[in-house]
């Protein structure tokens, strides 16, 4: 069937920003130049521009390559921008990412000051605020806190050996949450839906 890429033993994301004057030959050119992986394998390359508005999808039938392009005439796809490089990501994230959803996740191995710059780039807050700051990897096993006492900043680390924290996915963005729902979520429960958060002061900031 034309355009099948459900048969696709692999999906990747090209992360960052993609010339989306590009067509067939330009893509599979970057997948192999850029990303150092073969356009000809049984994978689906999926690539957004700079308005995040227009997704491209190359994949490879056996006998020609077809290009999928989907617009979103409202609102924007939440594309990981943080590397120029192709990333593997599951159908689920996928699906996800088709529903306007994020499939970024916090790099664990960032530290105070790769934490504190990801708060000022990406979330447009104040690290130096009077404000916690909750980040989760991949795996949901480990949390950290970020958090400026006034002459300095303080990181928590926090390890699960068992289970896994009921971290939000749906975006890739900043929430505020309550010290209640702080609470919840290291005991292991979700954080309830957006919604129905309310302010408070000292902040915590997932």
């Amino acid at each position: 069937m034309l355009g099948d890429i459900s048969r696709a033993e692999h999906i990747y994301i090209a992360v960052g920003y993609t010339d989306m004057r590009k067509q067939i030959d330009g893509l599979s050119a970057l997948v192999i130049a850029q990303f150092k992986l073969d356009p000809f394998s049984n994978s689906v390359f999926l690539f957004c521009g700079r308005n995040s508005r227009v997704m491209k999808a190359l994949y490879w039938e056996g006998d020609g390559f077809v290009l999928l392009y989907k617009r979103l005439e409202d609102g924007r796809f939440k594309w990981p921008r943080d590397e120029s490089e192709a990333k593997e990501i599951t159908r689920q994230q996928f699906r996800w990412l088709l529903e306007g959803l994020a499939v970024v996740y916090t790099d664990m191995r960032k530290q105070v000051d790769g934490l504190s710059a990801l708060v000022t780039t990406q979330f447009s807050l104040d690290p130096f605020s009077n404000s916690v700051f909750l980040f989760c990897g991949r795996n949901s096993r480990v949390i950290k806190a970020l958090y400026w006492e006034g002459d300095g900043f303080v990181l928590l680390y926090k390890r699960l050996e068992d289970g896994r924290f009921k971290w939000p996915r749906d975006e890739s963005e900043a929430k505020e949450i309550t010290r209640q729902q702080f609470r919840w979520l290291l005991e292991g429960l979700a954080v309830v839906q957006p919604g129905r958060i309310k302010k408070t002061g000292p902040k915590a900031v997932i």
